[in-house]
């Protein structure tokens, strides 16, 4: 039994050797589940790629330096957590909160989301290129030098952003409100700003070259130095007493101009999902009236699916399973040294009680001697007797029997 034991120890330390010898190289991890409350969890640094998350609170959680690429995140919270520096390549959001989070330098490029929320959260030189979005905000966020190229974000909120020297070349930004934001420095080159909101921005020193302005509003806005801006673009965009840097003003906005229109482009995509198309179309209802987008399959589908809650709930019951063989295991590893234990200590009491008899009998052995005249073997002198009886005391001497063919003893 104790054999086995040992063998059974060496083997998990070798399997834990093992174990830290992969995890030293940190290989991808396999899709695991988690949800509940976690906020305040640290996973700095941690190999996450592919996990699923539904329905978590992450709030003040770090994940700085983490590796999260398709990531599937659905109606989650990250508010006010630490992401400096991780991997969100190809994450899937839904419903997903980064209020106040620390995103600074974080790869979020190819994400894909949906109704995600930035408000006031810390992204300064992070990587958004080829990210797609509906409904999204960057309220108040920190955009600084940012790179969003190619980005498309559709119904998008950068109010009040800080956007100093971001990229947002090629972008599709369709109705994208950049009122009271700080864009100076920041370049639109070739960005689709159709219908875009403007309004009270400082633009100073932006690039605008080759961008689609049409009814795009400069309403306030700061365009000291801006490029790009010539007398066509004036004819399409509008801002009531705006002088563009060639000296062009723009016309005052009208119901005609500058408004939101009720239909924006779709998105040119090979999957592009038509009005007629199941989920084909989304309607947003806001104060100033509804708009309708029509929006692609990737945009609409791929996050929240019931195939993807389908992998959630999977990821969670092997994880489950894992937990229950794990605890098993130990359950039996431990009854397996309770075992060694018990065995060892009934050897212990048989050595123990082995000795315990040895000395009984040799404590009650009769020793005798015997001793002739001058040592000469002349016969039995005296006889000692050590019983138990003695328990340690002197040992009793009583005459040996006479030989009668002995002579008389000499005194």
């Amino acid at each position: 039994m104790i054999r086995r034991l040992a063998f059974a120890f060496s083997t998990l330390c070798l399997a834990v050797s093992a174990a830290g010898a992969a995890l030293a190289v940190d290989p991808p991890h396999r899709r695991i589940a988690i949800g509940g409350d976690c906020s305040g969890c640290d996973f700095a640094g941690k190999n996450l790629s592919g996990v699923v998350a539904v329905g978590a609170s992450f709030a003040n959680a770090d994940f700085s330096g983490a590796t999260l690429i398709g990531a599937s995140l659905f109606e989650t919270r990250l508010s006010a957590s630490n992401f400096e520096g991780a991997q969100l390549t190809s994450a899937r959001l839904s419903g997903v909160s980064f209020d106040a989070a620390n995103l600074t330098g974080a790869n979020l490029s190819a994400v894909r989301g949906e109704r995600v929320r930035f408000n006031g959260a810390r992204l300064s030189g992070a990587d958004l290129a080829g990210a797609r979005f509906v409904v999204v905000s960057f309220a108040a966020a920190d955009l600084s030098s940012a790179r969003l190229p190619e980005t498309e974000a559709y119904h998008a909120d950068f109010s009040a952003a800080v956007a100093t020297g971001a990229s947002f070349r090629d972008a599709r930004l369709p109705q994208a409100n950049f009122s009271a934001a700080m864009c100076d420095g920041a370049s639109f080159l070739g960005a689709d700003l159709t219908g875009a909101n403007f309004t009270n921005a400082d633009l100073r020193g932006a690039d605008f070259t080759g961008a689609v302005l049409q009814r795009t509003n400069f309403t306030g806005a700061n365009l000291t130095g801006a490029r790009g801006l010539d007398a066509t673009q004036a004819g399409l965009a509008c801002g009531a007493g705006v002088m563009l840097p060639d000296g062009t003003a723009l016309d005052e906005c009208g119901p005609r101009r500058g408004a939101r229109v009720p239909r924006p482009p779709a998105p040119p995509s090979p999957e592009r999902v038509t009005a007629e198309e199941a989920m084909g179309r989304i309607t947003i209802s806001t104060g100033a009236g509804a708009y309708v987008f029509e929006m692609d399959l990737d945009a609409l589908r791929s996050a929240a699916t019931a195939q993807a809650l389908r992998e959630a709930g999977e990821a969670m019951r092997q994880a489950h399973e894992e937990m229950r063989r794990a605890a098993q295991e130990n359950a039996a590893m431990e009854a397996e040294m309770r075992r060694a234990a018990r065995d060892q200590a009934r050897e212990q009491a048989r050595i123990a009680l082995e000795q315990l008899r040895a000395e009984r009998e040799r404590r009650a052995m009769r020793i005798e001697t015997e001793a002739g005249d001058n040592g000469a073997g002349l016969g039995p002198r005296v006889r000692v007797l050590v019983t138990d009886d003695m328990r340690g005391g002197p040992p009793q001497r009583e005459p040996a029997p006479r030989d009668p063919a002995a002579p008389p003893q000499r005194r």
